[in-house]
């Protein structure tokens, strides 16, 4: 008994020593991040490395960082240690906030700790192997912005502890946001009056339309980082591509689906269009490579309806 009794003791300390180590991993974990953070006025480049010193020092199967945009949840960063296919996916096409339990989130703004995620309804299953889940917002002013998730297989349960530290995370994520998009507005703001001055400057100084028209579409790719812009002109009934920027590659022998579907509707109607998501992801896929939003807008020659200002973007730049 009394060998016993110094065992209880040894093990005893051993599993206060084994407590405070993690707590000590944990503070050096939000010290990483917080550095990590503070060295960028821009911080979307680095949320992925965030991800990685999660997972290296927690061993999480699999984690994720999601930005509100619109009425879906857009992965600015995944850390998948299973399906490189499904990451791809989800990076690619994020989810509607009324999808699974990162959009539940995202949409309420209220915390999940999923220990079984197959008893809960709104799992979305990524793998087979994930057993548990926490979901914690990224918060501004109350207002949710997006959310950090992980997620573990049977062999490594969520604790408390875990809750804790990623709820801190994802509020230094919050103030870092803040802070990285204030930046970014003022950055936008003044490249778009940079941009309408040199647009201004090629309409009075350049005589040949075709010139204008290309320098022009040159300054808004190079100004905004449009992956696409093109000018559809209309011609008696039709409408056709008079110039086109970008990045994105076209199939040569038609018109793209979804292009002409958005563009013939504002020739018809002469109102502005902004698709924000493509309800039928397949068809989106069949008008350029990777195009997940689009802008489209009239263009208007002495009162009359000549074309259409159509720009496009991809999930890096939508």
């Amino acid at each position: 008994m009394t060998l016993a009794d110094h065992l209880g003791t040894v093990i005893s300390h051993q599993m206060r020593i084994g407590e405070l180590e993690r707590r000590n991993q944990q503070l050096q974990l939000v010290d990483r991040v917080t550095s990590l953070l503070a060295g960028q006025i821009s911080i979307r480049d680095v949320l992925p490395l965030i991800l990685s010193e999660l997972k290296d020092t927690f061993g999480y199967g699999g984690s994720a960082i999601g930005l509100v945009e619109g009425d879906r949840l857009v992965f600015a960063a995944i850390e998948d240690a299973n399906d490189g296919s499904v990451q791809d996916y989800f990076f690619n096409h994020g989810i509607s906030l009324n999808t699974g339990i990162t959009g539940r989130v995202a949409r309420t703004g209220e915390p999940a700790f999923i220990q079984d995620v197959t008893a809960c309804p709104d799992y979305l299953s990524t793998s087979p192997s994930i057993k548990h889940e926490i979901c914690v917002p990224i918060q501004i002013g109350g207002q949710t912005f997006g959310v950090l998730n992980v997620e573990t297989g049977e062999d490594r349960p969520l604790l408390v502890d875990d809750y804790e530290v990623l709820s801190t995370i994802a509020t230094h994520l919050g103030m870092a946001l803040e802070r990285s998009d204030a930046w970014d507005m003022e950055r936008r703001s003044r490249t778009e009056i940079e941009a309408i001055q040199r647009v201004s400057t090629i309409v009075s100084s350049v005589l040949d339309p075709a010139e204008a028209l290309d320098r022009i579409f040159e300054t808004l790719g190079l100004a905004f980082d449009f992956p696409f812009v093109s000018i559809n002109l209309i011609n008696e009934k039709e409408i056709e591509t008079a110039v086109r920027y970008g990045s994105i590659q076209r199939r040569a022998d038609a018109v793209p689906i979804v292009d002409a579907s958005v563009i013939e509707r504002v020739k018809e109607t002469g109102v502005a269009e902004l698709v924000q998501h493509f309800p039928d992801l397949e068809v989106a896929g069949n008008d350029g490579a990777g195009v997940t939003t689009q802008i489209a807008t009239p263009i208007y020659c002495a009162g009359m309806l000549s074309g259409v200002l159509n720009i496009e973007g991809n999930h890096t730049r939508p």
